[in-house]
Formats: C-alpha cells, structure tokens, sequence
C-alpha cells in the first residue's frame, strides 16, 4: 500500500529533542537557585508540557497513519457523514467565532469510507480552517458530484496561503502554523489515498482557502 511506503519518513525525526532541551535549561536552573530562577522554572515547565502535548499528538497520528495498511471501509452516504460531524462540531467552532455553513451535502451520493479514520480527515481540515481564521469567519462544507467521483470543498474565509507553499503542506513536518504538530494535512492526505481519494489545496487573497476532496463513488448515476 501506498502509505506504507510513507511511514519511514517519521524514523529520522526525534520529537523528543526539544522536550530534552527544555529540561536541561530546567536543570540548569534548579542548580542556580534566586527569584528569577523562579519565574524561569515556571516558564520551563509550561514550555515543557505543551511540548509533550505535541508529542503525544504526533504518535497518536504516527499510529493513525500505521494502522491505514489494515483499513476496512463500508459504503455509506458522504453527505451524511459530513453532516453528523458538523452539528457536532458547531458549538466548538462558534465558540472561536467561526460559523459553519452547509451546501449541497445531499448531492455528495455514497462512497466506501473508514468511518474513524475518515473522521481524523475531517478534525485535521477543521483544525486547518481554525489556524486560518484566528479572529473568527465562515467554514463552508460544500458537496457536488464530478463524474464518478463525489466531490467536498471545505473552504474558510481566513487569510490565504501563497500558491508556492501550498504543495509544501502535504509534506511531513512542513506547516504555517508555529504551533502545529506539522502532520495534519499530511495525514488527511494519506488517509484519503487509502480510500483512493485525493485532496488538493487553493488559496485567494482576500477569499480564503478551499481544500477539496474527491472520492470515487460507489455508484455513478447520470448527472440531471
């Protein structure tokens, strides 16, 4: 399978460097004790806590990735699924400003999907969108049917990305956003190749980016 070609990608990269530097200034502290060693401590810890966050988040997806050579799918209506997990996600994106908008979902017909991995898709854009949109805006869900294939552009109304970086985003590591685990939309990625889907990536001054998805679908019907 395609993503086990991808895997070894992760063997020559340590997230446990910075964890590691982090506690050598801790220690280094501890044995130079005074007040503002104090406030050095502190800030030592937090650092070192949100560095283990990411950590722990990129196993998490190292094993979501490994785990893609054993997928099994169901047919099941795309647009539904999309749905479900909006309504779920609604309260969550409102509560950083942002407003969901749903379209045309019903056309989106039925595909074979991993439900839980299709779902890890669907939380890495929506993360994607939040990093782009930090004062808040509008995350559509649009569906449409392209030939065979079904076809969900998720776009936000953020700040856009400069065309020459957007390939760069599909690539372990490589992300626009300080805080990222670096493996959100490389994982989205793998997880659709899985499903013989593909993603693809535009971005407009002024307009936002939309991330579309193309999935085949189980059954082609004559388009009206």
């Amino acid at each position: 399978m395609v993503v086990s070609n991808h895997i070894a990608v992760f063997a020559d990269y340590e997230p446990g460097a910075e964890s590691l530097t982090l506690v050598l200034v801790l220690e280094k502290s501890l044995q130079q004790p005074g007040v503002d060693n104090h406030t050095r401590i502190e800030e030592s810890l937090a650092d070192i806590t949100t560095a283990l966050a990411r950590i722990d988040e990129l196993i998490e997806q190292y094993f979501s990735l490994a785990r893609l050579v054993e997928l099994h799918s169901e047919a099941v209506e795309l647009g539904a699924v999309v749905e479900a997990f909006a309504l779920e996600m609604r309260q969550p994106f409102a509560n950083r400003g942002i407003a969901l908008r749903l379209e045309d979902l019903t056309a989106l017909g039925q595909v074979r999907l991993h439900l839980h991995a299709f779902r890890h898709v669907l939380i890495h854009l929506g993360q994607n969108a939040i990093d782009a949109m930090p004062q808040g805006g509008v995350l559509t869900f649009r569906g449409a049917r392209q030939g065979s294939h079904a076809r969900l552009e998720v776009q936000d109304t953020g700040r856009s990305i400069p065309e020459d970086q957007l390939p760069l985003l599909f690539e372990p590591f490589c992300t626009t956003n300080p805080e990222g685990t670096e493996l959100g939309l490389y994982a989205a990625q793998q997880i659709l190749v899985a499903h013989r889907g593909v993603i693809t990536l535009t971005s407009t001054p002024g307009s936002g980016t939309t991330r579309t998805l193309m999935l085949p679908l189980t059954v082609v019907q004559d388009e009206a």
